[in-house]
């Protein structure tokens, strides 16, 4: 491994040359070490070299390792070790810019590189053309494929013709740029993140993985995947049996599908791990809420609490990760933190909440703001 101290700087390298010096005189008068004596002359320029190999050879040796190689040694270690996974490069946004000239005119030729600024908050941001553009005398109208000048997702930007201004002369000064649009370009990945998503990718593609699985049945036609090992539910759960459930993107599942998915999982799992394949379905839930307020009605804008409470409750369902279930207290605490007004709250669904374990068809549960129904009361 390469050592991991820093290496000798141009001022240590300077230091080491005088003391060599004065220690090989033994009082000698003409020896001057001063900067800008006669000794300099070696001295600097011998100093400024080793300076320079010291640090070269050290990067040398990282570059024999992934975690401490840099540029294309890094590259070239992490595709050769994680699948040719390959790092994401600094790269200008692309686009294009619409011209218009109010009649025919001259033919000429829009030559590649030639500048168009677009105005903002009196900021210039320059887009070049991308490529060579032949325009024909007839033409009034004409689109050409532009790029930012900028690496990155600052190069976007939209723009129409009072922000647009020629930067460069063309042949036809007529012609006048009306519209731009540049989407977004990369930045260089870092090292580190480079190597994090080469090794993530790798570990994903392992045989008996999760990702691995589910990416198996999705590539056999499965839109909706969820994979729920043995010990998903806890230990008294556990038959030493997973569960992976498919659906196409509506949640349903036809035989056709399971089998296919079953088919491929053979390639996909391993040795001693069992797994049953299922289907998915989707059931719509009504939820009523008994909500207690701690003071008369009156005092409160009971409609604005109506919606308030009906969108906290509709968001318990939304966008969940664990869609094939929902519990009824976290529903009232949801209505609870609505508003300091509510004391208390009562909520029942239908259906009830599903009990944990392994269903024969995995339901998500869907609600909708008209699905939610309350009664107010007061403590008072």
């Amino acid at each position: 491994m390469p050592a991991a101290g820093k290496p000798p700087t141009l001022s240590d390298y300077l230091k080491a040359y005088q003391a060599a010096v004065r220690g090989d005189g033994a009082g000698d008068s003409r020896e001057d070490t001063r900067r800008g004596s006669g000794y300099d002359v070696v001295n600097g320029v011998s100093s400024l070299l080793w300076a320079k190999q010291s640090v070269r050879d050290r990067q040398l040796f990282r570059n024999s390792y992934t975690e401490t190689a840099r540029g294309q040694d890094l590259e070239r270690h992490v595709e050769a070790k994680y699948g040719g996974i390959q790092r994401i490069q600094n790269t200008f946004g692309t686009g294009s810019l619409s011209l218009a000239r109010p009649s025919a005119g001259l033919a000429g030729t829009l030559y590649a590189g030639t500048r168009v600024e677009v105005l903002h908050g009196g900021v210039a941001g320059v887009y070049a053309v991308a490529a060579d553009v032949d325009i024909t005398a007839d033409e009034t109208t004409v689109d050409v494929a532009i790029r930012a000048t900028v690496f990155g997702p600052d190069g976007a930007a939209t723009a129409t013709t009072t922000e647009l201004r020629l930067a460069d002369a063309i042949f036809d000064t007529t012609f006048v740029p009306a519209a731009l649009t540049c989407g977004k370009g990369t930045l260089q990945e870092s090292a580190i993140s480079y190597i994090a998503r080469a090794r993530q990718a790798k570990a994903d593609a392992r045989v008996g993985y999760e990702a691995s699985i589910i990416a198996a049945c999705k590539a056999a036609g499965a839109v909706n995947v969820i994979l729920l090992d043995a010990g998903a539910f806890g230990e008294d759960l556990d038959s030493g049996l997973s569960y992976v459930y498919v659906g196409d993107a509506s949640y349903s599942t036809s035989p056709a599908l399971i089998q296919a998915c079953r088919t491929v999982l053979d390639a996909w799992t391993v040795a001693g791990c069992d797994v049953q394949v299922l289907g998915m379905q989707q059931a719509t839930v009504s939820v009523s809420a008994a909500v207690v307020l701690w003071d008369s009605l009156d005092h409160f804008d009971l409609a604005a609490l109506r919606t308030a409470i009906a969108a906290a409750v509709v968001d318990e369902f939304v966008g969940r990760r664990q869609w094939w279930t929902f519990r009824t207290d976290a529903i009232q605490g949801a209505v609870q933190r609505v508003h300091s007004a509510i004391q208390t709250a009562t909520v029942t669904t239908s259906p009830s909440p599903p009990a944990a374990g392994f269903p024969d068809v995995l339901t998500r549960y869907v609600l909708s703001p008209t699905a939610v129904a309350m009664t107010f009361a007061s403590a008072a």
